[in-house]
């Protein structure tokens, strides 16, 4: 059923994520993509600032992107 597929998918994604180099790229996909923690949220656990945060977001996808998503 869907619950499969999801958890299917979910575990999928958790493997990529973790198969990134950069730790920090890891901990934040984590947090955002299998916990759906706010950036709010990621920053103070993370101890990064808020803009931080966002701007390491947009290079953790690019990397998570050119990674996985191209062929």
């Amino acid at each position: 059923g869907l619950g499969d597929v999801y958890k299917r998918q979910k575990h999928k994604i958790i493997n990529q994520i973790q198969g990134l180099d950069n730790p920090n790229y890891i901990k934040l996909l984590f947090k955002r993509y299998v916990e759906f923690k706010k950036f709010e949220e990621i920053a103070f656990e993370l101890n990064f600032t808020y803009q931080y945060t966002i701007e390491l977001h947009g290079y953790a996808l690019k990397e998570f992107e050119k990674t996985y998503l191209t062929q």
